[in-house]
């Protein structure tokens, strides 16, 4: 049996349709009724359920997905800051700089922090100091000194200070040299006694001269000037002292002339120019100067002696 579409109905207006066509399109349109109620209760759940939303992370310099199956967010993270530049040798090195930041989730989902760049290498270690290079600046070293336990042993107290009077540049050196001021000592100089023997020198006349006749008069010396004869005294060839026995061609007197011998002695005295011969003190013979003799004894003529 044929029906008539009518107008709008399924195929050509001028066709009719048969009632298994209009069955067939009835089943259809209930199917879909049902499908758009699935998804209008699909909907309203969904609309009022509470989703839960997993953030992850993706590769750096990725774009953002969601993934509906998972409810996964993934965002990319932030780039890798660069790596800081090498320090300078002997100092460490700069720290690298942070990376930036990565940029905020989508849908309310934070994006992860980047990673801090890496720090700089350190500096490399600065040369020690060693014993060619400190010689080379100019220290005095412990093997140039001889005489390294007496230098290390000096204390200040051993130098000379401005406070203290002449400094050590100023010192007499021990070769010597001339003293510029006067010079005191309360002990000996090279043994002696300045001061005493300063005195003595106070003692000598300025300009002294110890051969002048003055002097060697004083020192006890026989002048010439005290010489009745000095040729007679500078002919003498023999001694004589009180213990000498000269010998004389003849002898002068112009007084007594005495003879001793022993206790008993004799002499002989002009007195009015008569020789008197006295022994012991008593006189014992005269001659006058006529030539007579008077003796006060015994004269005996060709006799022995």
């Amino acid at each position: 049996m044929s029906i008539y579409r009518g107008e709008g109905g399924s195929g050509d207006a001028t066709n009719d349709a048969t009632v298994s066509d209009v069955t067939a399109q009835a089943v259809i349109a209930s199917t879909k009724a049902d499908e758009a109620a699935a998804s209008a209760t699909a909907a309203a759940a969904s609309a009022t359920s509470v989703q839960t939303l997993t953030a992850a992370t993706g590769a750096a310099g990725s774009s953002a997905s969601y993934n509906a199956g998972t409810n996964t967010l993934t965002v990319p993270r932030g780039d890798t800051g660069a790596t800081g530049p090498t320090g300078a040798t002997g100092s460490q090195g700069i720290q690298g700089i942070q990376g930036i930041q990565g940029a905020t989730g989508l849908t309310g989902a934070a994006g992860a922090d980047g990673a801090d760049g890496a720090d700089g290498a350190d500096g490399a270690d600065g040369t020690g100091a060693t014993t060619a290079s400190v010689t080379a600046a100019g220290a005095l070293m412990d093997s140039e000194v001889t005489n390294l336990a007496q230098v290390k042993a000096f204390a200040a107290s051993d130098y000379a200070t401005a406070a203290q009077g002449t400094l050590a540049a100023a010192a007499l050196p021990k070769s010597g040299g001339a003293m510029t001021g006067a010079i005191t000592t309360n002990s000996t100089f090279d043994g002696r006694d300045v001061a005493t023997d300063g005195t003595k020198l106070d003692g000598i006349e300025a300009s002294a001269d110890v051969t002048d006749a003055t002097n060697v008069t004083a020192a006890g010396a026989l002048m010439d000037s005290e010489l009745t004869s000095i040729a007679a005294v500078k002919a003498l060839n023999q001694g004589v002292a009180t213990t000498d026995s000269p010998t004389f061609a003849e002898i002068t007197s112009s007084g007594d002339v005495n003879l001793t011998a022993g206790a008993s002695d004799w002499a002989f005295t002009v007195v009015s120019n008569n020789l008197i011969i006295s022994y012991g003190g008593v006189s014992k013979a005269k001659l006058d100067t006529s030539g007579n003799l008077i003796v006060i004894g015994n004269v005996t003529a060709f006799g022995t002696v």
